[in-house]
């Protein structure tokens, strides 16, 4: 997913000098932004701009939508392509953020009272579980949560179109909460983190099992209710449960106000939705990913690596991500909030160099 990262970042830079410069127009007192709001919130306009004008002309390919918020407030909303602000875009694997949100919801209720309960517990109805031994006896749901718990899977190894993308296997099982818990332990859990989507469906079913609702109705009284969203869909198995890894579509707005919640540490209109301290440590980077991202609960952070290699700071950045160049950034330190939703395929660099190229380089403070 980032091997392209670094050359995205690079040309960065040239936009970043744009952005930087002195350019008449930018400083001419006459000059009306398109964004008035996102001026007056320490913005550059012209910028915002230029990054749309990019947008439209498929630099960034495929995006649908483009919010970036800061301060609280909304200062740019703009869709493309055909889309608009009433469409239900498929988040694919930022679904997995939300999930972990109902889980730090549910420990803060009661209903999940440790993280570190063995998950086999959870599947007694299986007789027989491929490949036992003290290390998959040993996998717990915080494992599940920070996609650590050692099983061989080749998610982001291989493209999703190959065929040996463990990840078409898995959805082509019979049964796919047992394909995910016959897979080999190969590194001691808590040890090593692996993308893996199979994870992030069993803790949809255990979450279920704990709760006895589905994600989606748990979401609806626990979650989305207090944001005043009252639209989405999200998909579920025959059995009703929620998937875990992809299948929640929510407007871009509705997107944008999770991010705020989770920019605001859980609270939102002086309710504390979710837990101040789950929002800290599940997005705190608890294992590496890769040279350039960490992971925390189903959540993806970028390394301090970036920023000691002569690349933009990206300290205290974490995001959600979804196959097509899904991305919803939480962006701490300037108080921001930004979110891509795409149909790039493969190409996750597409959507992101907008945050390298833009939306950190268009601060005037």
């Amino acid at each position: 997913m980032y091997k392209q990262i670094i050359y995205a970042a690079i040309a960065g830079f040239v936009t970043g000098l744009l952005l930087t410069g002195c350019s008449p127009e930018v400083l001419d007192s006459e000059y009306q932004s398109d964004y008035p709001l996102a001026e007056e919130e320490g913005l550059n306009g012209k910028a915002l701009e230029w990054l749309v004008k990019d947008i439209e002309t498929g630099k960034y390919g495929e995006v649908r939508s483009l919010v970036v918020r800061r301060n609280e407030r909304t200062v740019l909303e703009e869709y493309f392509r055909g889309y608009s602000q009433d469409d239900l875009q498929p988040l694919h694997s930022i679904t997995k953020s939300v999930l972990s949100a109902l889980f730090g919801i549910a420990v803060d209720q009661g209903y999940i009272d440790s993280l570190d309960k063995p998950i086999l517990d959870y599947f007694g109805e299986y007789e027989t579980i491929q490949n036992g031994d003290s290390w998959k006896e040993s996998i717990t749901l915080r494992h599940l949560l920070s996609m650590s718990a050692g099983l061989e899977w080749n998610e982001l190894a291989v493209p999703y179109s190959d065929y040996r993308n463990v990840f078409n296997s898995w959805r082509r099982a019979d049964d796919e909460i047992k394909f995910v818990l016959d897979r080999p332990v190969i590194s001691e859990p808590g040890t090593a983190v692996n993308y893996n989507s199979g994870l992030s469906q069993l803790l949809s079913v255990i979450f279920t099992k704990e709760t006895g609702q589905s994600a989606s109705d748990f979401a609806a009284t626990n979650l989305f209710n207090h944001l005043g969203i009252t639209e989405w869909t999200w998909s579920a198995s025959n059995d009703s449960i929620s998937d875990g890894y992809t299948g929640l579509r929510l407007r871009s707005a509705d997107l944008a106000k999770f991010g705020q919640l989770y920019l605001q540490q859980g609270s939102w209109d002086g309710v504390q939705v979710i837990p101040e301290e789950w929002v800290t440590v599940s997005t705190d980077s608890l294992g590496i990913m890769s040279i350039w991202t960490n992971y925390g609960y189903q959540w993806w952070c970028y390394s301090s690596r970036m920023a000691e290699s002569g690349m933009l700071d990206s300290t205290g950045i974490y995001f959600g991500a979804g196959y097509g160049g899904q991305i919803l950034w939480i962006i701490p330190y300037y108080g921001m909030t930004a979110l891509v939703t795409a149909a790039n395929s493969d190409d996750f660099t597409l959507s992101e160099a907008i945050l390298w190229e833009y939306l950190l380089r268009m601060i005037q403070e």
